[in-house]
């Protein structure tokens, strides 16, 4: 995992050269402390944490707070600090009326993120251990805090992008942008995009008349307003939903993507990303119904229904719980749990 190398931890032991204890990814929801993962009574309670290079901040969880207000802080001034999170403090078991968030801003910032974590960690017991391996949520604040893309160059640039190796869709995409945008700034311009022919697109382009399709027709869109920045800054997640999914060339993988990376949005999961089925799988141990057999069962990968009753915890944070187990599944061919 690219994420455990740059902290040299590699696959088959430690950056000190020490080996990685064996862990069965099914005692993920099932051990109570580190010392039971990986069977050994006098290992301490506590995880080490796996993830980038850059520092982290430090993490204080109340598990008894009020979900009403932030559940922990973030002190950018300390230093890299993780505390032990008591694994043995109660949780409530009452599922069904989970505590409802407070009303939230459009978009996430840090105080929502915050707000987001602690409720994570009070309805989804597992998310306690899954915050003790990777740490507080210092790669999405980190993505708050950048520029976001142009959103049409974004989703010019996916279409661009399916069906296609990175390289061959790279270089379409560079043509395209000499043709109908500027060089200098990445950005397409939706104008020019309408007003240029798909022959002259495909003639230069390389594009298939059915992505020139798809791309002149989101133009259309982002020039009679159905999308762009009102549509993105004030329309809620579900309405936005219903008018992208009905957009050629946008599926729901690209949707919730575009939720969750561009817009910033709360409520993304993206149920058809291998990596999160991946890692939903570890987490939760989720098992192939009857019907599968061995035979397909080393690439079976959990229906969005079976995703649907633990995503349900996560409550309105959806993006925050998706980017914790997207570095779940980059993290999981190291070790689920890793003692200091």
């Amino acid at each position: 995992a690219a994420a455990a190398a740059e902290e040299g931890v590699g696959r088959g032991g430690r950056a000190d050269g020490t080996a990685i204890p064996s862990v069965d990814p099914r005692s993920f929801g099932l051990c109570r402390s580190v010392s039971e993962a990986v069977g050994d009574a006098d290992a301490p309670r506590k995880f080490a944490r796996l993830g980038g290079s850059t520092p982290r901040k430090n993490l204080q969880v109340d598990l008894d707070a009020d979900c009403s207000e932030p559940s922990f802080k973030l002190d950018l001034e300390l230093p890299p600090s993780l505390p032990v999170i008591d694994l043995d403090a109660p949780i409530s078991s009452d599922r069904a009326g989970l505590c409802r968030a407070p009303d939230l801003p459009i978009r996430m910032t840090h105080e929502s993120v915050r707000l987001g974590v602690g409720y994570l960690i009070q309805h989804d017991p597992r998310f306690r251990h899954i915050i003790q391996l990777i740490g507080p949520p210092t790669g999405i604040l980190e993505l708050l805090g950048k520029g976001r893309p142009d959103p049409f160059t974004t989703l010019v640039q996916t279409v661009c992008h399916q069906q296609l190796s990175m390289r061959v869709c790279q270089g379409m995409f560079e043509r395209l942008l000499g043709l109908c945008g500027n060089r200098n700034d990445k950005t397409l311009d939706p104008v020019r995009i309408k007003a240029t022919s798909a022959d002259e697109i495909r003639q230069v382009a390389k594009l298939s008349y059915r992505k020139i399709g798809y791309i002149q027709h989101l133009a259309d869109k982002f020039l009679d307003g159905s999308l762009g920045h009102e549509a993105f800054e004030h329309v809620q997640d579900d309405d936005l939903r219903v008018r992208m999914i009905a957009l050629p060339g946008i599926g729901e993988w690209t949707l919730e993507m575009f939720l969750i990376f561009q817009l910033h949005r709360h409520g993304g999961i993206p149920y058809g990303d291998v990596a999160l089925q991946s890692a939903m799988q570890l987490v939760y141990d989720i098992q192939p119904d009857g019907h599968v057999t061995s035979k397909n069962e080393v690439t079976w990968m959990p229906s969005r229904t079976q995703m649907e009753k633990h995503s349900r915890l996560w409550g309105p944070f959806g993006s925050i719980a998706s980017l914790y187990m997207l570095r779940v599944a980059d993290n999981k061919r190291a070790a689920v749990f890793l003692p200091d």
